[in-house]
């Protein structure tokens, strides 16, 4: 707690408007061990430096949407209520303050909510946080969602802000986001932190940065950025010539909008460019040619209206009698199916496609366990490896490369998994993250029969946030005979010819909690089911009718008793 100065008081005329301590205090402090880890984790799986470099020397700019969240009390300003011109101006004060680092931010929607405990009480951690969260953010990993609270009934009054880092989204996305103290806005009453640089600053952390005297040492690794000096404790007023490292180069950062300085002596990120746009990058924010995959889960199994048509009416005239499939549902056995794993690579290093034999069995055991529910399982009986670049590099549904690798390579027959694992990067699909066939087409051409996946999309690649194995588990869903739940795109139509699927007019991306693309429908959009474009972390569950039309899919074509 802080006591302001007089000196201050005078010279910034505010006498008892003055509502924060004289020292900035932000909410983003991760633990050594956490920081330790996250960095282990990054320095693992970052982007490479010349993609970077290509990026940052074009001049283009990444434009990121934000959904800005008004927590009031009440009406009045005084409550939290905010007006829309604040929001508007402390977006274009950031935009302005990120203006060389080649991000900038697009204010897409303002909501407002008005729930005094949520205003006085919210704070990191808490249920009243949890519970705001999960009722209002929307978007996928690339979308900012800021929060204006009041931080006064808590246990940190002098809060302005906290932020979640890039590295938490996968574990808990619903989390993510921004809190900041509504009176920080650019006109607010927290002077000297009323020029709507917390917002810049916590935004910082949701990039990835950290504070520059994070471990508060002259030796240790601080921010983790090369070219910021090293400061032993934070800053405060806007005091020049401040260096409390004076055995290291250069004075204390006391203008970095990572700092604790007043909002008027906050000019600059002095910063790593590389560690900016890698951090970005790497934890799948959808920034620019160095994520190779689109913020949008790509699947290429789309199929057309007349040939969805003709399909299901072939498979109401040919299906097993249900009495059949109820009895053998009921004795509770598990039907196990054999994978053939066909590991196609440029060369023999990873980033060539050579997955690791664990990484495959990590992948098995995760759509084993997706559908443990389901009363299918699939076994592992072989894992072979081609090398082949065109292969690795051309493999596309409909390609001649296609067609001689699996002519080459397929194995079994109609209940056999054959999984072709490539880098599916052409031209005609540079954001797809895999296909399959389904079981109707395996009569008329059993040799195409199959499952193409991306090969960083296995458990720990770097197809983040698609890199946990769920993109087989989505693909092998295909093979057996399920759609996607946004199928045909219309909130009246027979989408994925499951009763229990809720309508959804369009993929779902992130994990959008509470989105519902068909709002005179039943239910919200199943952002949860495997058949969805949610991101992996999100995608948890099949529901009852598709677990029986699965049963009847490969009971009527793939010749599988279940």
């Amino acid at each position: 707690m802080r006591f302001p100065s007089v000196f201050s008081t005078l010279a910034l005329g505010l006498g008892v408007a003055l509502t924060v301590s004289g020292q900035r205090r932000c909410g983003s402090q991760p633990s050594v061990e956490k920081i330790t880890e996250a960095e282990a984790h990054f320095q693992a799986n970052k982007v490479e430096a010349s993609a970077l470099d290509a990026e940052s020397k074009s001049g283009g700019k990444t434009v990121l949407n934000v959904y800005w969240h008004v927590i009031a009390a009440g009406k009045s300003l005084k409550q939290g209520n905010v007006p829309d011109k604040q929001i508007k101006a402390n977006i274009a004060q950031t935009n302005k303050d990120y203006s060389k680092t080649g991000i900038q931010i697009k204010l897409v929607k303002i909501d407002r909510t008005f729930n005094k405990l949520w205003f006085n009480n919210v704070t990191d951690g808490v249920p009243e946080e949890d519970a705001m969260k999960k009722a209002l953010r929307k978007g996928g990993p690339a979308d900012i969602n800021v929060y204006t609270v009041g931080f006064e009934g808590g246990p940190t009054p002098d809060l302005l802000g906290y932020a979640t880092f890039p590295r938490d989204y996968a574990k808990n996305p619903r989390d993510d986001g921004v809190v900041i103290k509504y009176s920080t806005l650019p006109g607010g009453t927290a002077a000297p932190y009323n020029q709507g640089k917390t917002f810049t600053h916590e935004l910082g952390h949701w990039l990835g940065l950290y504070h520059p005297f994070q471990g508060e040492s002259c030796s240790g690794p601080g921010d983790y950025v090369d070219d910021t000096p090293q400061e032993k404790s934070s800053a405060s007023g806007c005091d020049y010539g401040r260096d409390t490292c004076p055995k290291q180069p250069g004075k204390d950062p006391i203008h970095n909008f990572m700092d604790y300085s007043d909002d008027v002596c906050l000019t600059e990120l002095a910063l790593d460019d590389m560690r900016f746009y890698s951090v970005i990058s790497t934890l799948a924010l959808g920034l620019g040619v160095a994520l190779t995959v689109s913020g949008q889960r790509r699947c290429g199994s789309q199929l057309s209206v007349e040939r969805i048509t003709e399909a299901e009416a072939h498979f109401q005239a040919n299906k097993v009698e249900a009495s059949t499939l109820d009895a053998e549902s009921k004795s509770g056995g598990k039907t196990v199916l054999n994978v053939y794993w066909h590991v196609i690579t440029a060369g023999k290093s990873l980033k060539q496609g050579n997955i690791s034999d664990k990484q495959i069995k990590a992948n098995i055991a995760q759509t084993n366990k997706d559908y443990s529910k389901t009363g299918i399982q699939i076994k592992l009986v072989k894992i072979d490896r081609t090398f082949n670049e065109l292969w690795f590099n051309n493999v596309t549904e409909e390609t001649p490369e296609q067609d001689a690798m699996k002519k080459a390579l397929r194995k079994g027959g109609p209940a056999d998994i054959n999984v072709y694992t490539v880098r599916l990067e052409t031209e005609s699909a540079p954001h797809l993250l895999g296909y399959a066939t389904f079981p109707r087409d395996y009569a008329n051409n059993p040799q195409n029969d199959g499952v193409v996946i991306k090969y960083s999309t296995l458990p720990g690649g770097t197809e983040a946030p698609y890199n946990q194995g769920k993109t087989f588990t989505h693909e092998l869903g295909h093979w057996l005979g399920l759609y996607h739940p946004f199928e045909g795109e219309s909130c009246s139509g027979p989408g994925d010819y499951v009763d229990d699927t809720p309508q959804e007019k369009s993929s779902a991306s992130g994990c959008d909690y509470g989105r519902d693309t068909c709002p005179k429908q039943p239910g919200k959009d199943p952002i949860h089911n495997f058949m969805d474009y949610s991101d992996d972390v999100c995608l948890t569950e099949f529901t009852k009718g598709q677990i029986k039309r699965i049963k009847y899919q490969i009971r009527t074509y793939r010749g599988v008793k279940c």
